[in-house]
């Protein structure tokens, strides 16, 4: 035992282990650990306490030296670590609770940048963004009536995709204009809703109480929505709606009848700690709590290679193409569209939409900027004619 009270641990362990003493073995790790507990040493203790397995009360002091440091990181305010550690033990005293606390955390601290997102929209050849007065202005292809929104009022949100708009109302109704081809318009009957999400040929909308409804092409199964509860965020792409619920996992509808196309973007299950989501054409995007991005589903043109991309606060996808926001004000294009013009110089962006072919940015002083990849440019119906714009909307 010499070598135990030298502190020569591992020595001493090897030489009982020979002798098949077990049981000092064990003691010794154990008064180890419970000395480095109570001197707060908890990621040592820990790993002390988790190799005694069954040795008295190892397995909930493992546990409590796993919660002690879930603690310390919430405290640090690390809530994306803090969240993970809790997830080691979600089972032990309210780690599960403090878990969800770290999830809304950091839904909240990037909730500006997800609500400026919102304030603009691309469709497929028109711009749409809404002013500090909660009016809407438009620019570019208006041959269905897309951009005919200059009597709106009350809005609190504007979307856009192909060629129709729809703006929320801050009474919890919704109005729009453009193509109604697929129904996608059918929309002013719906109350109490929060968040509205446009696919290709199909309308989604988030209701106060975290239900979803949903109008348009029904083709695939993406309006099968009526029984999803907890939601927190919808994304509707082009053959599935996918959405957050508030425990950081995604939910998708079953996409059906595709046989001629097996990317499965629905395959969303297994994502957890999510914060944010977007549904593009064939792909879905999710932004992780840690500001990482994970991402499923057709890679035709580079969109789902997502594994370099970090500090991201805000994410937008449409067709093949994925735009990050992250956390300097600077943005990342990658797919289709990343060819955009001058993306790469824009600074101070707190705002973020994906057109398709163009990229609209929102910037903190409430000017909006746009760019249209070089490769398109017989889509140019003026859509990125945005420089006369003021104050639209921000949220600092």
């Amino acid at each position: 035992m010499e070598y135990i009270d030298a502190c020569e641990y591992e020595k001493a362990y090897e030489i009982l282990d020979e002798l098949g003493d077990n049981e000092a073995i064990n003691k010794s790790k154990y008064d180890r650990a419970s000395e480095m507990y109570n001197s707060g040493d908890f990621e040592n203790a820990f790993i002390l306490f988790d190799s005694l397995n069954s040795y008295k009360d190892s397995i909930d002091k493992s546990n409590d030296c796993q919660y002690q440091l879930a603690e310390n990181l919430f405290v640090e305010k690390k809530y994306a670590e803090a969240k993970l550690a809790y997830d080691e033990i979600d089972d032990y005293k309210d780690s599960h609770d403090k878990g969800l606390t770290c999830l809304r955390i950091i839904r909240e601290s990037i909730k500006k940048y997800q609500f400026n997102s919102k304030y603009i929209a691309a469709g497929s050849t028109h711009s749409v963004a809404l002013k500090s007065n909660g009016t809407v202005v438009a620019t570019g292809n208006n041959k269905d009536g897309q951009c005919n929104t200059s009597t709106w009022k009350n809005i609190v949100a504007v979307y856009a995709k192909n060629n129709h708009t729809i703006g929320l109302c801050s009474n919890g109704k919704v109005i729009a204009t453009g193509d109604n081809l697929f129904d996608t318009c059918n929309v002013s009957n719906w109350t109490d809703i929060v968040d509205v999400s446009l696919g290709d040929k199909h309308t989604v909308g988030l209701k106060a109480d975290g239900t979803v409804v949903a109008v348009g092409d029904n083709s695939f199964g993406q309006c099968e929505v009526s029984d999803w509860t907890d939601i927190v965020e919808v994304s509707a792409g082009s053959a599935c709606t996918i959405g957050l619920k508030a425990d950081g996992t995604v939910i998708s509808t079953k996409i059906v009848d595709r046989s001629w196309d097996n990317s499965g973007e629905d395959k969303v299950s297994s994502w957890n700690n999510i914060v944010a989501i977007s549904a593009g054409g064939c792909f879905n995007v999710g932004l992780k709590a840690d500001g990482t991005i994970v991402a499923v589903g057709s890679n035709s043109s580079g969109q789902c290679e997502v594994s370099d991309l970090k500090n991201v606060v805000a994410i937008s996808t449409n067709f093949a193409t994925l735009c990050v926001l992250k956390d300097d004000g600077t943005i990342v294009v990658i797919g289709e569209n990343s060819k955009v013009n001058s993306v790469s110089e824009w600074k101070d962006i707190v705002g973020i939409c994906e057109g398709g072919d163009f990229v609209l940015g929102l910037k903190s002083n409430g000017k909006v900027v746009a760019c249209q990849d070089s490769y398109q440019p017989y889509k140019n119906f003026g859509q990125t004619k945005v420089n006369n714009w003021d104050n639209i909307k921000v949220n600092q």
